[in-house]
């Protein structure tokens, strides 16, 4: 099977776990107000305002709120990955690893965007590097695991979801 157009052969699977870029208590803040934003227009109004002020993880969940694949219930917003994708921007402008990981899958797979393997492996480098400057300074990482991402792959970084919380 060719490289990123489904389950990779042997040898092609990269095993990647993913640092948890906040401690859970305060992700968790962003993710209940994420999560009443499916159903209530307050909290998206509420959760549109932080992300546009670039408040902590607001643009992320924002991002997760408009993505296609993240199904949930949403009453609220149309899953739209030009949406999702402008919010995981900003959420990558201010070091989020998981916004990196989701816009390095959407270059991958061409989701909302022209596939693009350069940039795919862009953002999967940025998250890499998020993720050894908070094991080098001692912060929590995972499942107590480093980033790994082998020379010149791209990857196949599905277990990397396994490993972030929320996802």
């Amino acid at each position: 099977m060719k490289p990123g157009t489904g389950a990779a052969g042997v040898g092609g699977l990269v095993l990647f776990c993913l640092v948890a870029i906040m401690p859970a208590g305060a992700s968790s803040r962003w993710e209940t107000l994420r999560n009443r934003a499916e159903k209530n227009v307050s909290a998206l109004n509420q959760l549109q305002k932080a992300a546009l002020e670039g408040q902590g993880k607001a643009p992320f969940y924002l991002g997760t709120l408009y993505a296609p694949p993240i199904t949930r219930t949403e009453i609220t917003v149309r899953k739209n990955w030009k949406k999702a994708l402008h919010w995981y921007r900003m959420a990558s402008k201010q070091n989020s690893a998981r916004a990196d990981f989701d816009l390095g899958m959407a270059y991958e797979e061409g989701l909302g965007v022209a596939r693009n393997l350069a940039l795919s492996r862009y953002y999967f480098h940025r998250m890499r590097g998020i993720a050894e400057r908070r094991a080098t300074a001692g912060l929590p990482v995972a499942g107590g695991l480093r980033p790994t991402l082998p020379h010149g792959s791209t990857g196949r970084f599905q277990v990397a979801r396994r490993a972030i919380p929320g996802y």
